[in-house]
């Protein structure tokens, strides 16, 4: 009897522990399949119109971010995992049309050239 108790004990406290884990990656931020891929508190750049994979390029915290050439020299898909929206533009130094992406977004912007 002794015996079951401290299995029974043993696997509540595993499913406890497993719980935890659960609840964390559905409350990281990320958005779909492909927030996997894109990180809470980062903006992402795919150089492919049609994006299947990981990005081409992460930008990590970008709080303080002003402009700046997309990482790469070009994105055509941006997706926005920050709790800012951010403004992209077709030209480089943040010239030309600006087409803002709001948090949890990921959109094909056409081709982008700087942001902030």
């Amino acid at each position: 009897m002794k015996a079951v108790r401290i299995a029974m004990a043993v696997s509540v406290a595993a499913m406890t522990l497993l719980i935890p884990s659960a609840t964390a990656s559905a409350d990281d931020g990320d958005t779909g399949a492909s927030g996997a891929l894109c990180p809470k508190n980062t903006v992402c750049f795919w150089q492919e119109s049609d994006p299947s994979g990981p990005p081409d390029y992460k930008y990590y915290n970008p709080q303080n971010h002003t402009c700046d050439n997309v990482p790469g020299g070009y994105a055509r898909v941006v997706q926005n995992n920050t709790p800012k929206s951010w403004t992209f533009y077709n030209e480089p130094n943040c010239n030309g049309n600006g087409q803002v992406l709001d948090p949890g977004h990921k959109e094909n912007l056409g081709t982008v050239n700087s942001w902030k």
